[in-house]
């Protein structure tokens, strides 16, 4: 969805896909339900499942909130300005769930994060495809004419 404006955004972002089957592969039995493995020492990271469920989560995390980021840097070196500062809003309210993640209910300040970032992707879905109704779908030439100005 993204690779058209920034491929550095859609590899971040396809890497973080790639995480997140990895999280939902490993998933936890939390004392505390699926949300309550937050942060502020619920429960021990040890053994294979936990650590790759983590280590996963956490790089996937990062990941998908760099593509988001990396995608409105994209949008605004494209004169889209308002989508820019959109994905950039984005990318900084999922950072600051994921990192305020803890505390007395860390499954509601997690759902926050995933909120925003699946409200962001469904966003970039619906105008890849609102924009594919109305020009057709991105050919190879017409993203490099885009990459690059004419004559280089």
């Amino acid at each position: 969805l993204v690779r058209p404006l920034s491929r550095l955004a859609g590899i971040s972002t396809a890497l973080a896909g790639v995480g997140f089957l990895v999280v939902a592969f490993t998933r936890l039995d939390c004392p505390s339900g699926a949300a309550g493995c937050g942060l502020g020492g619920r429960f021990a990271i040890s053994g294979a499942t936990e650590i790759t469920h983590w280590t996963a989560t956490t790089v996937s995390t990062v990941l998908l909130i760099a593509g988001i980021a990396l995608t409105g840097l994209a949008l605004v070196r494209h004169g889209r300005t308002i989508a820019g500062v959109g994905s950039w809003a984005a990318a900084a309210g999922t950072t600051a769930a994921f990192v305020a993640m803890g505390g007395p209910s860390p499954g509601d300040v997690q759902r926050l994060g995933v909120l925003l970032a699946t409200g962001w992707l469904a966003g970039a879905a619906i105008a890849s495809l609102s924009r594919q109704a109305r020009v057709g779908p991105p050919t190879r030439a017409r993203t490099q004419s885009r990459e690059r100005p004419e004559g280089t």
